[in-house]
């Protein structure tokens, strides 16, 4: 558990001496527990556990996902991502609760690849992302997710929004599911 509060958050990062690289610590991992209140920075991704809940925190400075999960259920909800290079959050597999949280930056947001197991619930965030806010990587689920509530802002490409369209979704940047 890494518990921090709000005005005084556990900071995990590279040294203040230099300036950090999103490469500096290789893989973070964490199989189970709670991210509450910590400001992480300059790694390659974070892999976490379906018993885990990560809450209230800031992610940045990061080189491939700031938070991973593989046929994992975590919770994630009230943070803020910025800096990713790649993407913020990568569901391979798992039916994670993603809510409430504001994407910032220059990859991509949320990817997902439901490997015919997964059902994500994503609900209520903001995405401003220069990359493609919500990618799914394969339509062969057999059970379907939900999208509801979450802005898509600019860079919700005209292809998602056909497949948005097709799948029962309204139009524009909400989705309402």
């Amino acid at each position: 558990m890494v518990w921090g509060t709000k005005e005084q958050p556990v900071e995990i990062r590279s040294e203040e001496t230099r300036p950090g690289s999103p490469y500096d610590f290789n893989v973070i991992k964490m199989d189970e527990g709670i991210i509450s209140h910590v400001k992480m920075s300059n790694y390659r991704k974070f892999l976490v556990g379906g018993n885990t809940t990560i809450r209230e925190s800031e992610f940045e400075t990061v080189g491939e996902c700031a938070v991973c999960t593989k046929y994992a259920s975590p919770s994630i909800f009230k943070n803020v991502f910025k800096g990713s290079l790649r993407t913020d959050i990568l569901v391979v597999g798992g039916s994670p609760k993603i809510n409430d949280n504001q994407f910032l930056g220059v990859g991509e947001g949320i990817t997902v690849d439901p490997k015919r197991f997964g059902a994500p619930i994503i609900y209520h965030n903001n995405f401003e992302v220069g990359g493609v806010a919500l990618k799914v990587l394969t339509g062969s689920e057999e059970v379907g997710g939900a999208v509801e509530r979450s802005w898509l802002g600019a860079s919700l490409p005209s292809l998602f929004q056909s497949l948005a369209k097709s799948r029962g979704l309204n139009q524009g940047g909400f989705y309402d599911g």
